[in-house]
């Protein structure tokens, strides 16, 4: 009988553990369960507007607003780049038709980690000048619902712009990367990516071109900064 009685509370006992192992699992599959799902959310998002990217890029080729020699629907081109100092401009693409209008935007320096301004509206074929100040920025494209990841490449379109890293000791002239807007169908979304000795893009270094558009939503350059500064 106290064999039998024995055997019993030692069963209680392997229950009670397992359940409470269980009961411990469940409590932190719950605890992560949110940042999963806001990363499966950012992800699906991101997906969506990929999506609505080469839908526009398709409309825009289907229109006939891209030239022979570049790939219907870019919306943006890098037409040269000047590493600063005393480097020659290297010409990177020719304009795909004569700019209506050039603007132009400070990367860093003095003002902090920001772009100055930090967003424009540029009408179709419109240049932008990035001149990069201190310390060594970059201007790389993005999406709005992962402002801080560079934008992946999509088949049949051509690579989503990045300067790279373009560092300035302060002498010479600035470095530069003059780009052109070939398409206004949809909103661009910018970042920098250093990360030393903090993430430029987590402290708000964002930059949009024509953002706020009809249909679009709330995707304004205030929401995209602050999306990054919650993401970093």
């Amino acid at each position: 009988m106290a064999r039998i009685i024995f055997l019993a509370a030692c069963l209680v006992s392997a229950w009670a553990s397992a359940s409470a192992n269980m009961m411990g699992q469940y409590q932190q599959a719950q605890q992560a369960q949110p940042g999963q799902q806001g990363q499966q959310y950012n992800q699906q998002m991101n997906g969506q507007e990929m999506g609505n990217i080469q839908m526009a890029h398709s409309e825009d080729k289907q229109s006939g607003s891209s030239k022979a020699g570049h790939d219907g629907g870019a919306t943006i081109i890098v037409i040269a780049i000047n590493a600063g100092g005393g480097s020659e401009t290297q010409q990177m693409n020719a304009p795909v038709q004569p700019p209506t209008a050039t603007q132009t935007v400070t990367v860093g320096g003095s003002a902090g980690l920001i772009y100055s301004p930090d967003n424009v509206k540029a009408n179709k074929y419109d240049m932008i000048q990035f001149n990069f100040m201190s310390k060594n920025h970059t201007v790389t494209q993005s999406t709005f619902p992962e402002p801080c990841s560079k934008m992946p490449a999509m088949p049949g379109m051509p690579p989503p712009i990045d300067s790279g890293f373009m560092p300035n000791n302060g002498t010479g002239k600035p470095p530069m990367m003059m780009v052109q807007v070939t398409s206004t169908s949809m909103p661009m979304w910018f970042y920098c990516k250093q990360k030393k000795p903090t993430s430029h893009c987590g402290a708000g270094m964002t930059f949009s071109i024509n953002p706020n558009q009809p249909g679009q939503g709330s995707k304004t350059q205030a929401a995209f900064k602050a999306a990054a500064m919650q993401q970093n």
